[in-house]
């Protein structure tokens, strides 16, 4: 038996055997060892110091904290004209760069894409349900720009006698925050619709680690006016409407109250977008 040789071959063998433990260790990417979720005790501890400050959480506190990815949205082209002949019907008339008009009716369009109508109505005492409201807000769509497949109705609210209806994507069983469509009922007509429709591209390759919800409420917690109750919380993807054909949106937990809706970068902790929930003033020209 050749010795020398046998016994270089068992010290390559241990060396092999030892590199591999060694990567084991040493060489799994660092988010694979990272936490993923939050306990009880760390959620409790953080909502302990938001009802110090003011800020009550009713919202069940999601506690994952899974990588994720930006997503990329393509923009859906509009034909001004074609669009605001479905709006306010034939006859209408150019107003200054971005509106056209069809007696009192108004419609704008962004550059973004991003549209308002308004048709003012005047008082009365209809009084409809937020099933009635659907109902006209849907046949409305319906006749003139759509309803997207992937549309779905999120909340819906009496105002005093106009119910407002806002509608947002879903897409894998996820709401969007990027595409909405606004609309404010009044007397069986619709009184403003807000609108914006972008299509999903898909998410890019690349993980990024996230900041819990907890981190998000904290932040949250300096743009809200105490006394405050938060009563949604989850993770989406936002950004404002862009002249861009095409663009990558962050991930975002958002975080509302009943009447405040904050974007909280996952990624970067930074305020995105506040926006206000209609609650009970209604926008200028829904009389």
């Amino acid at each position: 038996m050749d010795w020398a040789r046998t016994k270089t071959l068992f010290i390559i063998a241990f060396a092999l055997v030892n590199l591999f433990f060694a990567s084991q260790i040493w060489l799994i990417p660092a988010y694979l060892s990272a936490p993923r979720s939050l306990n009880p005790q760390q959620v409790e501890i953080r909502l302990q110091e938001l009802r110090f400050r003011g800020i009550k959480v009713t919202a069940p506190v999601p506690r994952t904290m899974q990588p994720q990815r930006m997503m990329e949205f393509q923009a859906i082209a509009l034909r001004y004209n074609l669009t605001a002949d479905k709006l306010l019907g034939p006859g209408w008339q150019k107003v200054e760069e971005e509106g056209f008009q069809r007696g009192e009716a108004i419609l704008q369009i962004s550059n973004d894409g991003s549209l308002i109508y308004t048709n003012p109505v005047g008082p009365g005492g209809f009084n409809q349900t937020k099933a009635e409201a659907q109902s006209t807000a849907e046949s409305f769509l319906e006749e003139t720009l759509g309803l997207p497949q992937d549309a779905r109705l999120i909340m819906s609210r009496n105002l005093g006698g106009t119910i407002y209806l806002e509608y947002r994507q879903i897409w894998r069983r996820q709401q969007l925050a990027v595409s909405y469509i606004r609309l404010w009922i009044a007397q069986e007509q619709v009184a403003r619709m807000e609108w914006y429709w972008a299509e999903p591209a898909g998410r890019l390759a690349t993980d990024l680690a996230i900041i819990p919800s907890t981190g998000a409420l904290l932040i949250a917690a300096d743009y809200l006016l105490p006394p405050a109750v938060v009563n949604n919380v989850f993770l989406s993807w936002y950004s404002e409407p862009l002249s861009a054909a095409r663009w990558r949106v962050p991930c975002v937990w958002v975080i509302e109250t009943v009447d405040t809706r904050l974007y909280i970068n996952a990624f970067t902790g930074e305020l995105e977008a506040r926006e206000e929930i209609p609650a009970g003033e209604l926008p200028a020209n829904v009389e």
